[in-house]
């Protein structure tokens, strides 16, 4: 058996499995990032952004590389990332408006989500001006995923 006959075999075998899953995960982890600004901001708590920041985006990146699985496979998967053109835009401009506000203005996180300048009294940690930045490489390194779904030679 060749190696490419090997190679074919794993990415039909495997790849393709957990590419479909990781798609279908992709979506929670892509509607993450908008969904951080549904929290209060009691006292200007962080929380929100901060069990994003540690728990759900290394999470988010799991589901990414599975979904990389898929994008050799000559399969129907890639139908499965269409919610994920929907979403992306969308967590784009969420995580724009962090890297703006926290990141280069220095605001608190709450007052972005909240628009109440008084949550500047509160002092962020010294993570958050990290958050927008790394949810923006997580949104640009799922939309180069989806171009390798979409864009792929013909077979």
């Amino acid at each position: 058996m060749s190696l490419r006959n090997r190679e074919n075999d794993f990415q039909n075998s495997i790849g393709k499995p957990l590419g479909g899953i990781g798609l279908v995960c992709l979506w929670v982890g892509v509607l993450f990032i908008p969904l951080v600004e549904i929290g209060t901001c009691t006292q200007g708590s962080e929380d929100n952004w901060l069990i994003s920041f540690i728990f759900y985006t290394p999470i988010s990146l799991l589901f990414l590389s599975m979904s990389y699985m898929g994008t050799k496979t000559p399969s129907v998967i890639r139908w499965l990332s269409l919610p994920l053109f929907g979403l992306l835009p969308w967590a784009g401009y969420i995580s724009l408006k962090y890297i703006w506000g926290v990141s280069i203005l220095g605001n608190h996180p709450c007052m972005i989500s909240t628009n109440v300048v008084g949550f500047n009294a509160y002092t962020s940690s010294w993570w958050a001006v990290y958050w927008g930045p790394i949810q923006f490489i997580f949104v640009l390194l799922c939309t180069w995923c989806l171009f390798k779904y979409w864009m792929r030679p013909k077979d």
